[in-house]
């Protein structure tokens, strides 16, 4: 091969290397043209953008889990004021979101309670509609008298329940630091509650 011949040759080789090189260099070219354009916005709209990068590089966490509420709910309270050994009127009150049959309730009385009725009863319970049973006993000491009412259900085999408690107090020592209030639930239901009162 002559001496001109090798120049071109040369020159071929040189310019097919700038070549590969240039296409080498694209995707750089290309990322440096987006910052480009990115620094190019207005502040605001440079902000934005950074915030939502932010947001979307957060981990997803998942919801917290609700405990769901059962559907059956129980509850008791005191109809009159009694003093020892007047009768107490008492009343439960069993309410479900569902309709529930052959629902078992159930109320344990303190020792000493005068009572002669009957403590366990059962009864189909309808959607959102109130069931209630009234007791009359007598409460013959100057005492504390808990009252636990219970409901129990079947749903496809699985078993809901719920219970109630109610605390009298006929002890007058402890009537003396105590402040008698009624309030008003959602419900309709009123509940008797006992506040300290301030020296």
């Amino acid at each position: 091969m002559t001496r001109k011949g090798c120049v071109i040759v040369m020159k071929y080789m040189k310019s097919f290397s700038l070549a590969h090189q240039a296409s080498d260099l694209r995707p750089q070219a290309e990322r440096a043209r987006r910052i480009a354009q990115v620094c190019s916005l207005k502040p605001v709209a440079f902000l934005s953008l950074i915030f939502a990068v932010a947001v979307m590089m957060l981990p997803v966490r998942p919801a917290m889990a609700v405990k769901p509420r059962p559907p059956l709910r129980v509850s008791l309270r005191l109809l009159n004021d009694p003093k020892p050994g007047d009768v107490a009127r008492i009343e439960i009150t069993v309410k479900s979101t569902i309709d529930l049959d052959k629902v078992a309730i159930t109320c344990s009385l303190p020792k000493g309670v005068i009572f002669d009725e009957e403590t366990e009863w059962q009864a189909d319970i309808k959607k959102n509609v109130r069931h209630r049973i009234t007791l009359e006993l007598i409460l013959p000491e100057e005492k504390t008298y808990k009252l636990i009412a219970r409901a129990n259900a079947q749903i496809k085999k699985r078993r809901i329940a719920n219970v109630a408690k109610l605390i009298i107090d006929l002890d007058p020592a402890k009537k003396q630091k105590t402040k008698p209030n009624v309030i008003e639930t959602k419900d309709g239901e009123k509940l008797r509650i006992h506040m300290k009162k301030r020296k």
